[in-house]
């Protein structure tokens, strides 16, 4: 029987919501149509349709549109198959050498840890934010906000510098909150074929898409239109565009010579001592490649381990097999990028990396997205 992962934390518990600029909660929206604000006797009841928001004032409060994303457990191993276990929920992938195994959890278990994502300079917490949207500047500040031109064509320091600039706790979208959401992904469908499993996406276009196109599919995923068609919008439960459209640069993970280094707190560009920590990985270092195998270390401590992250390790793969995504990288000091954009049409995916620029680079297609960390 199918699992229904709508009624089950920390799924169920993905919604949009707007948040203040000190990061308070000003209200859900309706799981069904974000045109609305959740409602019924319970104003946060997000299954109950409440008045329609006002994007005006809601731009005019420097509020911003979130997926709030709950602080779960996972636990990953090289096990088994047969190994069954009823704690939380798993996908297993054979890759015919070894066998890969993801589980989540929303509470503690023995042998499970905390996802880092949201472990932050030595503190616990309960939720992670993410933006629903693409980036848009308004004035100095980085915003999501809907039916909105993104913003593109920025270096990853200035796109930080405007995540920053909504107050304390606001950043650009980082590496490990990504992870977290791959990982949720594909323990949910199962499956490294997002294209496939949820639509293709913004992947075949001449243009540039607004934000807000995914607004009606509320916080569930899908495609604003046809899935196969390569010019629709997706959203993966409320956040729209995770693949395709444009890319988006991944604060806190710097590469030197394909050397992955990684922090949770005080990024920094091109930085390799405190507070990044050398993962001990080498990722792949051939370009423009279909990933078939990833890196997998649970010997470590929270981020210099990487048994939550996607990192290529082998070329050889396919549109068709193993991850189903594209994989570019360079040597020096570079800087990481997710999600394809539009133009990448199969290649594009949940598991996406672009490693080939530079953190000063600066070019139309590349965007950002919002995150608050603490």
């Amino acid at each position: 029987m199918a699992i229904n992962f709508d009624n089950y934390m920390p799924w169920k518990g993905m919604r949009r919501v707007i948040l203040n600029p000190d990061g308070s909660r000003e209200g859900y929206l309706y799981e069904n149509d974000s045109n609305y604000w959740a409602g019924g006797e319970d104003e946060d009841d997000p299954t109950e349709q409440g008045d329609e928001v006002d994007w005006n004032e809601v731009e005019d409060n420097d509020q911003n549109v979130m997926v709030e994303i709950p602080k779960f457990w996972y636990k990953a191993d090289l096990s088994d198959p047969d190994d069954e276990e009823e704690t939380g929920f798993d996908h297993e992938w054979d890759d015919n050498d070894r066998v890969f195994q993801w589980k989540i959890a929303n509470k503690p278990h023995e042998d499970y840890d905390i996802h880092p994502a949201f472990v932050r300079d030595g503190v616990e917490y309960d939720y992670q934010y993410i933006g629903a949207f693409e980036s848009y500047f308004d004035g100095t500040k980085m915003r999501s906000l809907p039916n909105k031109a993104g913003s593109d064509g920025e270096t990853m320091e200035e796109f930080r510098s405007r995540a920053q600039a909504n107050g304390p706790g606001w950043e650009q979208n980082d590496f490990l909150l990504i992870c977290a959401v791959q990982l949720l992904y594909l323990v949910e469908y199962g499956h490294f074929d997002s294209q496939t499993e949820i639509g293709e996406g913004i992947v075949d276009d001449g243009d540039y898409h607004d934000t807000g196109e995914t607004l009606t599919l509320g916080n569930f995923s899908g495609a604003d239109g046809d899935p196969t068609d390569q010019t629709n919008a997706i959203s993966y439960r409320g956040i729209e565009n995770l693949w395709g459209n444009r890319y988006q640069w991944a604060d806190g993970a710097n590469l030197n010579d394909y050397r992955l280094w990684l922090a949770d707190h005080d990024f920094e560009s091109d930085k390799f001592t405190e507070p990044y920590q050398d993962t001990g990985i080498d990722v792949l270092s051939d370009s423009s490649s279909w990933i078939k195998n990833i890196h997998f270390d649970n010997t470590g401590d929270n981020i210099d381990k990487l048994d939550y992250g996607f990192m290529a390790s082998e070329a050889g793969g396919s549109e068709n097999s193993y991850l189903h995504d594209f994989w570019f990288i360079d040597d020096g000091e570079k800087a990481l990028q997710f999600s394809g954009n539009r133009f990448r049409g199969s290649e594009a995916g949940a598991f996406f990396w672009f490693g080939s620029r530079s953190s000063d680079y600066s070019i139309g297609s590349h965007s950002a997205r919002l995150a608050r960390l603490l």
